[in-house]
């Protein structure tokens, strides 16, 4: 039953890869072109001074976490649900607190890309969020429904998330430590 179900998995899997992994190659050219189509680090530089969204954005994704995770019903009746059979509405609700769960990890990355673009670390930012992604983004949703069926598309962002939370936090702290390191020497 588990591989006849998986057959469901393929549309969803072609539309990802499409409509995730083709706007992040576009906007990695777009990021490292100038205005006259040539390369440049240039767009990176501005990035410091983003202090503020990055507490908004942080303070957002906690109230869109808690209203996912305590209130999915009404989200679900948006779209249609409250007429569909309850096993489409507890579905339904499963894949909000499932694939949305780890949203604070996902705005937490989401900053330290910002920060490492910010101190010129905008090669180590990019291949981060496309790790994120390409690589466990769309790997995971390929590769866990074959183990966890229609239920593994829905943990391939969390664990996507945790994942690229844990190498942000490595990145991170290295570069702090070179940070300090530069400014001891400067003094």
């Amino acid at each position: 039953m588990k591989n006849k179900l998986s057959r469901f998995a393929v549309p969803y899997e072609v539309w990802m890869a499409i409509f995730v992994v083709a706007p992040i190659l576009i906007m990695v050219i777009y990021a490292f072109s100038s205005s006259e189509g040539g390369f440049t680090l240039d767009n990176f530089v501005q990035m410091g001074g983003y202090t503020q969204v990055f507490l908004r954005s942080f303070k957002l994704a906690i109230i869109a976490t808690l209203i996912c995770e305590l209130f999915p019903y009404p989200l679900i009746a948006i779209f249609g649900a409250a007429n569909e059979s309850s096993y489409y509405a507890d579905f339904a609700v499963k894949a909000f607190r499932t694939y949305l769960c780890m949203m604070v990890l996902a705005c937490v990355n989401k900053a330290c890309f910002i920060f490492l673009q910010a101190v010129g670390k905008a090669l180590t930012s990019t291949l981060l969020s496309m790790f994120r992604e390409v690589v466990f983004g769309v790997g995971f949703a390929l590769l866990l429904p074959v183990f966890f069926g229609l239920d593994g598309v829905l943990y391939s962002m969390p664990v996507s998330d945790i994942l690229t939370f844990i190498i942000s936090a490595i990145i991170i702290v290295k570069t702090y430590r070179e940070l300090n390191v530069e400014g001891v020497q400067k003094v």
